[in-house]
């Protein structure tokens, strides 16, 4: 237990550990334009959280030109571009891997609610060393409703057998933080991709612009 508050961290995973969310926005676009048609670059702004379902259904759905296409094969096509660019580089979001190191011996529990798939997350696992860290993993393979549903939380908890107000997830996005609060955990915005008032106002209880922060307000710093 962290100095009573807290018994588990449940971590987002693009935008929170991984400094992905272009790698995927690129990935998206490459694929409109492999199956013909592409979409303003704004629509990208309101996937942040949202499966690849989610996604490219919305995308075949409102640019696709009334075209048969299958989702299936526009997520495979997207994953197997996606790795490519992340084989470049796996960008972490400064302070991310070390402040999971440092939080591992302090918490019960640490768990992944990710809309990214399993493909994906275990690239970003395998690259950043991270499966030892954590207890229990959802992916968007797991879900039949991405963020802001709060199914990949309330899945994360029933994994971790621990109860919503004893865990804290950390969430960059408005789609997540909305998941977390519906699943009764919470939640800590980190500002790498909106800001700290729009997180806020959805409910996010603390907010920081670096893990930094983060461990100050944990006391996790004075613990090193």
């Amino acid at each position: 237990m962290l100095n009573g508050e807290f018994d588990a961290f449940i971590f987002d995973m693009d935008g929170v550990i991984t400094d992905t969310e272009p790698l995927h926005a690129e990935a998206e676009r490459i694929t409109c334009r492999q199956y013909g048609f592409e979409a303003p670059l704004s629509e990208w702004e309101k996937f942040r959280g949202k499966t690849a379902e989610d996604v490219f259904g919305h995308l075949i759905a409102n640019f696709g030109g009334g075209r048969d296409l299958s989702v299936s094969e526009m997520i495979a096509y997207k994953t197997k571009i996606y790795l490519g660019l992340a084989e470049i580089g796996m960008p972490s979001v400064p302070g991310a891997v070390e402040f999971i190191k440092l939080a591992r011996p302090r918490v019960d529990k640490i768990a992944l609610a990710t809309s990214s798939n399993s493909a994906i997350q275990r690239a970003v696992f395998d690259s950043l060393g991270l499966h030892r860290y954590f207890d229990a993993v959802t992916t968007g393979d797991d879900l039949n409703r991405g963020k802001p549903d709060p199914q990949a939380y309330l899945l994360s908890l029933q994994k971790i057998g621990l109860p919503a107000s004893r865990c804290l997830v950390i969430e960059d996005s408005d789609n997540g933080v909305k998941a977390a609060v519906g699943a009764g955990c919470r939640v800590c915005g980190i500002t790498t991709s909106f800001p700290g008032e729009l997180l806020s106002a959805l409910g996010a209880a603390l907010i920081v612009d670096s893990y930094e922060q983060l461990e100050d307000m944990l006391g996790l710093r004075a613990a090193k």
